[in-house]
């Protein structure tokens, strides 16, 4: 903070001391031209205090000030700290770095959030001025930085070439004070919304790795329990039980390759789904070894879904398919993904094979399969529509997605 001593020239930038109408004007359009200048410099910075010292500079040219300093509370509103200041040597400002509510002259206008303004400060006796006095200040300006309601700091001006300051000298620098204090505002707002992104952003981070280990377990510990379903079917003599014990493995190692899918995902809340799905219908043909008679076809658009969803979603199409490959002997089976004229997303099943029992679409009929899909539907709050193929044959199962 260095030593600050206004440039000689400073006078020739001054109006001349005319008591006439329109030198009076000049000054005052002269000091409108320093406050659109300085609103333009703090709007234009991140950092308010650091052109303090510009806008000091500029205003001396305009008003005989000597001595600026600026005080700013800090982070837990305890004190006030010495941001910047000119006009007086280093050892001199080195014991006021600090200011506590109510000491000196800052101190006291931070406190009661109100300027002061003194005249013939040399003359005075008044103990908070007395560090004002010391550095030869006579006329003295202090104003409280508010805005928001927020205490902020302090500005004050002091000179020593004059006892007094005129009311529009006053007015001007409390104008120039108030421009500061919405500037630091705005920078603190900036700060603190920048803080709370980041914090979100770091939360965002915790939530996605911890939801990536709870896939990761689900999908062991679903493997785990498939593993030991199947060698617990081994030990049935009845082909059917072991059939039955079979399909459970299936489900639940088709809910564990959906969490597997989940922990290897870039999500952030939601999946593309299209791409999802491709994926899935691949993973389905695979477990299932598919002839050359039998294909499956999917025709998927890009669709970001939730990921509660998808595990929903994911295990509907894993029924709808298998059982249509089971089903369907030969021909191919189709999966759609698409939206609706209304914008809601649907997905579709259809194969060619013996086509569906009548009592389906109700929900109430049909495999252990079907049903567990039109479960599924409901908890997702979906519409659930199955209908027989062309000419009777084949079957078109779709589950349509609330918007």
């Amino acid at each position: 903070m260095p030593d600050f001593n206004p440039r000689p020239d400073a006078a020739a930038h001054r109006p001349p001391v005319e008591g006439s109408y329109g030198a009076a004007l000049a000054r005052q359009n002269a000091r409108l031209s320093v406050l659109a200048e300085a609103a333009e410099m703090l709007m234009a910075t991140d950092d308010p205090a650091a052109v303090v010292g510009r806008l000091f500079r500029r205003a001396a040219e305009h008003v005989e000030i000597d001595v600026y300093f600026n005080y700013l509370v800090v982070e837990d509103g305890s004190h006030l700290r010495l941001s910047s200041c000119a006009g007086v040597a280093e050892a001199y400002w080195e014991g006021v770095k600090t200011l506590h509510f109510g000491q000196a002259a800052c101190g006291t206008v931070a406190q009661e959030r109100r300027p002061m303004v003194i005249a013939g400060v040399q003359g005075s006796a008044d103990p908070l001025i007395a560090f004002v006095k010391g550095f030869g200040g006579n006329a003295y300006a202090c104003f409280p930085l508010i805005a928001g309601g927020h205490m902020l700091g302090t500005l004050s001006f002091a000179s020593r070439r004059r006892a007094s300051f005129t009311q529009d000298e006053v007015a001007f620098l409390h104008m120039l004070s108030h421009y500061v204090a919405l500037a630091q505002e705005r920078a603190h707002s900036q700060r603190a919304l920048a803080t709370a992104l980041a914090e979100k952003e770091a939360l965002l981070q915790t939530k996605e790795m911890l939801l990536r280990d709870v896939d990761h377990r689900i999908k062991n510990s679903l493997q785990l329990v498939s593993a030991l379903l199947r060698m617990q079917s081994r030990a049935f003599p009845d082909p059917a039980l072991r059939q039955r014990f079979n399909e459970a493995c299936r489900r639940i190692a088709m809910v564990a390759r959906v969490h597997e899918r989940l922990f290897r995902s870039d999500r952030n809340g939601t999946i593309e789904f299209g791409a999802y799905l491709r994926d899935l219908c691949a993973d389905i043909a695979g477990s299932l070894a598919l002839d050359e008679a039998r294909t499956l076809l999917v025709d998927a658009v890009a669709v970001n879904l939730p990921t509660d969803r998808v595990v929903s979603l994911s295990l509907i199409v894993n029924e709808l398919v298998t059982n249509a490959l089971k089903h369907a002997p030969m021909g191919a089976v189709r999966v759609a993904l698409g939206r609706m004229e209304d914008g809601r997303v649907f997905a579709e099943v259809t194969d060619e094979g013996p086509g569906l029992p009548g009592d389906v679409p109700t929900g109430s009929g049909g495999s252990l399969g079907l049903k567990l899909v039109s479960m599924l539907a409901r908890q997702l709050r979906a519409e659930f529509a199955a209908a027989q193929g062309p000419d009777g044959r084949g079957a078109r199962v779709r589950v349509t997605l609330p918007s």
